[in-house]
């Protein structure tokens, strides 16, 4: 599973990394947040394995 998270939204950036998400990438300048200006986005990644009975 991806997830796409910019950097000025603290929150969301700890409660993905808490999940056990990996960063794996950064894009710089990805948004123009109103009231923040350009920001990065951290792209997140994490494996799911399949259910072995599906």
């Amino acid at each position: 599973m991806f997830n796409l998270v910019f950097t000025c939204n603290v929150p969301s950036v700890r409660l993905w990394q808490r999940l056990g998400f990996q960063q794996i990438g950064l894009l710089p300048n990805a948004g123009n947040m109103k009231g923040v200006g350009m920001s990065d986005a951290i792209i997140f990644y994490k494996a799911f394995e399949e259910d072995a009975q599906t």
